[in-house]
């Protein structure tokens, strides 16, 4: 047996037999159980070293915030809840459905893709954990709603059940604990730029999509992502298109999800959140921080961040930055300090 433990195999084996039977037409004969209480989240996103740690620390630093660490692959990931929301437009989300059950929940089908066998080492690790039990339970929940979704008729009935399937998989699982009343879960990049459309899917969403002068990000990427070393030329190539792709698309969600609004897009600019302290003091109350209590400093030094704005003014050969600001001159931003005005009493 995959299973050793009898509770968790019964859960499997009962979820396995509600997702078959209603994938081959049969109607579930259990009632729909919405899902309530939609968890308050804070999500950070960015697009490779953009900056999207400076606000994670800034976040943190609130005892009314909840960080959850570690890797979340339920939202963007490989065959999981974006990918579902993608087929529907196709008319395949109730394979979708289906792929997402063996694949990403249970970790055992065909290998047929590349990130199959990722998304299987992730989802053995977790059943076969401490925490195999409950996670055997949601599985069992999971294949209830997709049963739900898969045999409904009606369009807008079922793309209504997929939300509350969003909802409930990304609260159970990507944040993974229960929250006190007054608590906003703080999820790091579980969203990146070029996948916001898993807003329009999730409730009680704030995403923050933070952007970085692109002489910087070339310059951290070479120092700090081992896996980076394109010359100049290709990463302006590469980042020509996309970065024009991401302002844009961050800014149609911004306009239609505006800040502070219960579901909600941001635009941060890194530079301005590392020098301004009155611009992340805004940011928090306006989320609703107490800032009277927060653990100033303990994460995010402002002052040592400075150094990552000015990165560029570092980086030799010259000629590489030089390049960038023709290319991307519309992404480099213009640092510029100003003495303090102090008012005569």
């Amino acid at each position: 047996h995959v299973f050793s433990d009898s509770a968790q195999r019964e859960c499997w084996q009962e979820g396995f037999k509600i997702i078959a039977s209603a994938y081959c037409g049969e109607i579930p004969k259990f009632d729909y159980e919405p899902y309530e209480n939609v968890v308050p989240k804070i999500v950070v996103s960015g697009m490779g070293w953009s900056g999207s740690g400076a606000l994670f620390d800034y976040f943190n630093e609130f005892s009314e915030v909840v960080a959850i660490g570690g890797e979340s692959p339920y939202i963007e990931g490989h065959r999981a809840l974006l990918s579902i929301a993608r087929s529907f437009k196709s008319k395949n989300e109730s394979e979708s459905l289906v792929e997402c059950f063996f694949y990403v929940l249970l970790g055992y089908a065909q290998l047929k893709r590349s990130g199959d066998a990722k998304s299987f080492r992730f989802a053995r690790r977790i059943h076969k954990g401490p925490k195999g039990r409950r996670y055997a339970k949601f599985a069992l929940s999971f294949a209830r709603k997709a049963a739900h979704i898969i045999s409904e008729a009606d369009a807008r009935a079922k793309r209504d059940k997929f939300r509350d399937l969003a909802n409930f998989m990304t609260d159970s699982l990507a944040v993974g604990r229960s929250l006190k009343p007054g608590q906003i879960a703080l999820l790091d990049n579980v969203i990146h730029i070029p996948n916001l459309q898993a807003v329009e899917f999730l409730d009680n969403i704030k995403v923050f999509c933070t952007f970085r002068d692109p002489r910087s990000n070339y310059v951290a990427l070479l120092r700090e992502a081992g896996h980076f070393n394109d010359p100049v030329q290709m990463f302006v190539t590469k980042r020509r298109n996309k970065f024009k792709r991401c302002h844009q698309l961050v800014d149609d969600y911004s306009e239609k999800y505006p800040f502070p609004n219960k579901k909600s897009v941001s635009k941060v600019l890194f530079e301005t959140f590392i020098l301004s302290p009155e611009y992340r003091a805004a940011i928090a109350r306006e989320l609703g921080l107490n800032t009277e209590t927060q653990d100033k400093f303990k994460y995010l030094k402002p002052w040592e961040s400075v150094r990552n704005v000015l990165l560029h003014q570092e980086h030799s050969p010259s000629s590489d930055i030089d390049y960038i600001e023709r290319e991307l001159a519309p992404y480099c931003v213009q640092v510029k300090l100003e003495p303090l005005k102090v008012t005569k009493r």
